[in-house]
């Protein structure tokens, strides 16, 4: 289980997208302007990353 959570969290803005959906059910842009510094390119490939989020919620 520490391997999957480790793998899910991996990254530089992972850890503060999955607090933020986990908190609200933000849309994409309310989430890129929350978090200074990340570009849509970015959240766009890890929320499409997003089972491995549902992977680490189910667990």
């Amino acid at each position: 289980m520490l391997r999957e959570t480790l793998e899910v969290i991996d990254g530089k803005w992972k850890l503060s997208i999955i607090i933020l959906v986990s908190i609200d059910n933000s849309r994409f842009t309310e989430i890129q302007e929350s978090i200074s510094g990340l570009t849509s390119k970015v959240l766009s490939r890890d929320l499409r990353n997003s089972d491995n989020i549902n992977k680490l919620k189910a667990s």
